[in-house]
């Protein structure tokens, strides 16, 4: 199932999170905040994962400021208040300058487990390839 990585409502979050605990999901990608390694329009495929399988380094989709985004995760922290046993996480984009807010656990919905690129750059890679292999030569 494919779902555009952009504007949601709580309630289209909490469907979109009960459906992944029984399969995977596909996003595209509709922001550059990750780019160079993932283009806008590019397709992420995302799987469930428990809190703790989320690991440093690890690209997520999570729920913040009512849409989705797609980030990777630069730490990983258990919260310190005594009233919340639940884990927060600091995210960052490629092409951002600083980190994002601090997430909680319950908003990541899961972890990046491949992703397809977009036609148009599998084809200028290739073009690259071939005109600097054929000038190397």
């Amino acid at each position: 199932m494919k779902k555009a990585a952009t504007q949601i409502n709580r309630l289209q979050y909490q469907v979109i999170k009960e459906q992944m605990m029984k399969r995977d999901f596909e996003f595209v990608i509709a922001s550059e905040s990750m780019q160079p390694l993932i283009q806008v329009g590019d397709r992420v495929r995302v799987q469930h994962v428990t809190p703790d399988k989320i690991q440093k380094w690890d690209i997520v989709i999570y729920w913040a400021n009512e849409q989705l985004n797609c980030h990777f995760v630069a730490h990983v922290n258990q919260a310190i208040q005594a009233d919340s046993k639940k884990m927060i996480f600091i995210t960052h984009g490629l092409n951002n300058l600083r980190e994002d807010i601090p997430i909680t656990e319950d908003q990541i919905l899961g972890r990046v487990s491949s992703h397809r690129m977009t036609r148009k750059l599998i084809f200028l890679l290739w073009l690259k390839k071939k005109i600097l292999g054929k000038s190397e030569r």
